[in-house]
Protein backbone atom coordinates (compact mmCIF):
# COMPACT_ATOMS: atom_id res chain seq x y z
CA UNK A 1 0.00 0.00 0.00
CA UNK A 2 2.59 2.20 1.01
CA UNK A 3 4.42 1.64 -1.80
CA UNK A 4 1.30 2.00 -3.91
CA UNK A 5 1.01 5.86 -2.82
CA UNK A 6 4.38 6.46 -3.22
CA UNK A 7 4.06 5.66 -6.84
CA UNK A 8 0.81 7.35 -7.28
CA UNK A 9 2.86 10.80 -5.69
CA UNK A 10 5.99 10.52 -8.17
CA UNK A 11 3.57 10.29 -11.01
CA UNK A 12 1.25 13.19 -9.96
CA UNK A 13 5.04 14.51 -9.43
CA UNK A 14 5.34 14.20 -12.91
CA UNK A 15 2.35 15.79 -14.60
CA UNK A 16 2.75 19.00 -12.16
CA UNK A 17 6.26 19.15 -13.56
CA UNK A 18 5.51 18.46 -16.90
CA UNK A 19 2.38 20.96 -16.84
CA UNK A 20 4.48 23.66 -15.33
CA UNK A 21 7.30 23.44 -18.21
CA UNK A 22 4.65 23.40 -20.99
CA UNK A 23 2.81 26.72 -19.71
CA UNK A 24 6.45 28.49 -18.20
CA UNK A 25 8.34 27.72 -22.04
CA UNK A 26 8.09 30.32 -24.70
CA UNK A 27 6.87 28.59 -27.39
CA UNK A 28 7.52 31.25 -29.62
CA UNK A 29 10.40 29.73 -32.28
CA UNK A 30 13.15 31.96 -33.05
CA UNK A 31 11.89 32.45 -36.37
CA UNK A 32 9.00 34.26 -34.80
CA UNK A 33 11.06 36.66 -32.15
CA UNK A 34 13.28 37.91 -35.40
CA UNK A 35 9.86 38.62 -36.96
CA UNK A 36 8.69 40.78 -34.26
CA UNK A 37 12.08 42.73 -34.29
CA UNK A 38 11.55 42.97 -37.95
CA UNK A 39 8.57 44.59 -36.38
CA UNK A 40 10.26 46.65 -34.14
CA UNK A 41 12.97 47.59 -36.08
CA UNK A 42 11.24 49.27 -38.61
CA UNK A 43 8.98 51.03 -36.47
CA UNK A 44 11.17 52.23 -34.43
CA UNK A 45 13.11 53.69 -37.81
CA UNK A 46 9.79 55.03 -38.62
CA UNK A 47 9.27 57.21 -35.43
CA UNK A 48 12.31 59.26 -36.17
CA UNK A 49 11.06 60.26 -39.12
CA UNK A 50 11.03 63.62 -39.40
CA UNK A 51 8.71 64.23 -43.00
CA UNK A 52 5.41 63.39 -42.99
CA UNK A 53 3.64 62.20 -46.43
CA UNK A 54 6.09 60.41 -48.79
CA UNK A 55 9.12 59.87 -47.21
CA UNK A 56 11.95 61.67 -49.02
CA UNK A 57 15.11 59.60 -50.97
CA UNK A 58 17.32 59.92 -47.87
CA UNK A 59 14.53 58.33 -45.72
CA UNK A 60 13.85 55.64 -47.99
CA UNK A 61 17.45 54.78 -47.92
CA UNK A 62 17.13 54.50 -44.28
CA UNK A 63 13.98 52.33 -44.87
CA UNK A 64 15.33 49.94 -46.96
CA UNK A 65 17.00 47.06 -45.41
CA UNK A 66 14.24 47.17 -43.26
CA UNK A 67 10.93 46.52 -45.99
CA UNK A 68 10.76 44.26 -48.73
CA UNK A 69 11.19 45.05 -52.28
CA UNK A 70 7.76 44.92 -53.04
CA UNK A 71 7.32 47.77 -50.44
CA UNK A 72 10.31 49.84 -51.43
CA UNK A 73 9.30 50.13 -54.97
CA UNK A 74 5.53 50.86 -53.74
CA UNK A 75 7.24 54.41 -51.95
CA UNK A 76 9.58 55.21 -54.74
CA UNK A 77 6.59 54.57 -57.49
CA UNK A 78 4.45 57.10 -54.65
CA UNK A 79 7.56 59.37 -54.29
CA UNK A 80 8.07 59.77 -58.41
CA UNK A 81 4.60 60.56 -58.36
CA UNK A 82 4.59 63.09 -55.65
CA UNK A 83 7.46 64.51 -57.58
CA UNK A 84 5.91 64.84 -60.52
CA UNK A 85 2.70 66.58 -59.50
CA UNK A 86 4.68 69.21 -57.53
CA UNK A 87 6.37 70.07 -60.81
CA UNK A 88 3.23 69.84 -62.25
CA UNK A 89 1.71 72.58 -59.80
CA UNK A 90 4.43 74.53 -59.20
CA UNK A 91 4.21 73.74 -55.32
CA UNK A 92 0.93 75.56 -55.43
CA UNK A 93 -0.91 72.49 -54.48
CA UNK A 94 -0.32 70.35 -51.41
CA UNK A 95 1.45 66.98 -51.50
CA UNK A 96 -0.60 64.01 -52.85
CA UNK A 97 0.28 62.33 -49.03
CA UNK A 98 -0.30 64.63 -45.89
CA UNK A 99 0.65 63.17 -42.09
CA UNK A 100 2.21 60.58 -41.22
CA UNK A 101 2.19 57.78 -44.04
CA UNK A 102 2.85 54.42 -41.96
CA UNK A 103 0.01 54.76 -39.40
CA UNK A 104 -3.69 55.35 -39.03
CA UNK A 105 -3.55 58.33 -37.21
CA UNK A 106 -2.29 61.61 -39.42
CA UNK A 107 -0.08 62.88 -36.75
CA UNK A 108 1.46 59.84 -36.48
CA UNK A 109 2.80 57.84 -33.19
CA UNK A 110 5.27 58.59 -30.21
CA UNK A 111 5.48 55.30 -29.21
CA UNK A 112 5.57 51.54 -29.63
CA UNK A 113 3.17 50.06 -27.04
CA UNK A 114 3.54 46.19 -27.90
CA UNK A 115 4.19 44.23 -30.82
CA UNK A 116 2.13 40.46 -31.03
CA UNK A 117 1.14 37.56 -33.38
CA UNK A 118 -2.12 38.22 -35.22
CA UNK A 119 -3.18 34.43 -35.34
CA UNK A 120 -6.08 35.65 -37.15
CA UNK A 121 -4.30 36.81 -40.14
CA UNK A 122 -1.64 34.05 -40.47
CA UNK A 123 1.52 33.66 -38.59
CA UNK A 124 3.82 36.75 -40.53
CA UNK A 125 0.81 39.25 -39.44
CA UNK A 126 1.86 40.87 -36.44
CA UNK A 127 -0.77 43.78 -34.43
CA UNK A 128 1.51 46.79 -33.18
CA UNK A 129 0.04 48.67 -30.38
CA UNK A 130 0.41 52.31 -30.73
CA UNK A 131 -0.03 55.58 -28.88
CA UNK A 132 -0.07 59.30 -29.20
CA UNK A 133 0.21 61.68 -26.41
CA UNK A 134 -1.77 64.89 -27.38
CA UNK A 135 0.93 68.04 -26.77
CA UNK A 136 -1.56 70.29 -25.28
CA UNK A 137 -3.97 68.55 -23.05
CA UNK A 138 -1.40 66.76 -20.75
CA UNK A 139 -2.20 63.02 -19.91
CA UNK A 140 -4.05 62.61 -23.30
CA UNK A 141 -3.07 59.91 -25.35
CA UNK A 142 -4.57 58.52 -28.40
CA UNK A 143 -4.00 54.72 -28.57
CA UNK A 144 -4.45 52.03 -31.14
CA UNK A 145 -3.67 48.92 -33.39
CA UNK A 146 -2.30 48.42 -37.03
CA UNK A 147 -1.28 45.49 -38.76
CA UNK A 148 2.16 44.89 -39.91
CA UNK A 149 3.20 42.12 -42.44
CA UNK A 150 6.64 40.31 -42.91
CA UNK A 151 8.05 38.06 -45.57
CA UNK A 152 11.85 36.59 -45.41
CA UNK A 153 13.99 37.95 -48.33
CA UNK A 154 17.45 37.31 -48.75
CA UNK A 155 17.53 35.22 -45.52
CA UNK A 156 15.90 38.02 -43.35
CA UNK A 157 12.69 39.28 -42.10
CA UNK A 158 11.51 42.59 -43.32
CA UNK A 159 7.98 44.59 -43.32
CA UNK A 160 6.15 43.87 -46.80
CA UNK A 161 3.15 46.03 -46.30
CA UNK A 162 0.97 47.70 -43.05
CA UNK A 163 -2.60 47.68 -42.76
CA UNK A 164 -3.99 50.75 -40.79
CA UNK A 165 -6.64 49.33 -38.83
CA UNK A 166 -7.53 52.74 -36.54
CA UNK A 167 -11.39 53.40 -36.00
CA UNK A 168 -11.77 57.19 -36.42
CA UNK A 169 -13.89 58.74 -39.05
CA UNK A 170 -10.78 60.68 -40.78
CA UNK A 171 -8.33 58.84 -40.29
CA UNK A 172 -6.17 56.71 -43.28
CA UNK A 173 -7.73 52.82 -43.43
CA UNK A 174 -6.51 50.08 -45.14
CA UNK A 175 -3.59 48.03 -46.80
CA UNK A 176 -0.90 50.44 -47.14
CA UNK A 177 0.02 49.40 -50.51
CA UNK A 178 -3.11 50.01 -51.78
CA UNK A 179 -2.69 53.51 -50.55
CA UNK A 180 0.78 53.69 -52.17
CA UNK A 181 -0.61 52.17 -55.34
CA UNK A 182 -3.28 54.87 -55.32
CA UNK A 183 -0.52 57.70 -55.12
CA UNK A 184 1.59 55.99 -57.58
CA UNK A 185 -0.95 56.46 -60.27
CA UNK A 186 -2.60 59.30 -59.06
CA UNK A 187 -1.45 61.16 -62.46
CA UNK A 188 -3.00 58.57 -64.66
CA UNK A 189 -6.45 58.78 -63.53
CA UNK A 190 -9.24 61.49 -65.52
CA UNK A 191 -7.97 64.35 -65.50
CA UNK A 192 -11.04 65.91 -65.03
CA UNK A 193 -11.36 64.63 -61.40
CA UNK A 194 -8.38 66.60 -60.54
Amino acid sequence: MQMLNFNIIGRTAQIVLIGFLFSSCNLQSPDDELKVEAVKAFYQATLNLSEGGIPKRSSLKKLSPLISLKFNKNLQAALEAEEREFKRSKGKEPPLVQGALFYSLFEGAQRIKDIHTDSKAGANAFIVELEYGDPIIKNSFTKWSDRAIVVKENGKWVVDDLELLGDWQFGAKGKLSTILHSVANFDQQDPTSK
